[in-house]
């Protein structure tokens, strides 16, 4: 299996929002979606919605 490193910069707001938009819980986000989570993270893009 290969893995494929996003170039830097990638992961920019709307394409976080677009990943995490497909977990249903942060948790899931944060184990599936890991290097998005990490850039969110590092950003401050969290947002509480209900």
């Amino acid at each position: 299996m290969t893995i494929t490193k996003k170039p830097n910069g990638y992961w920019n707001k709307d394409r976080c929002v677009e990943e995490a938009l497909k977990y249903q819980t942060r948790s899931e986000f944060k184990q599936l979606g890991r290097s998005a989570f990490a850039s969110a993270q590092r950003h401050g893009w969290f947002v509480v919605v209900n």
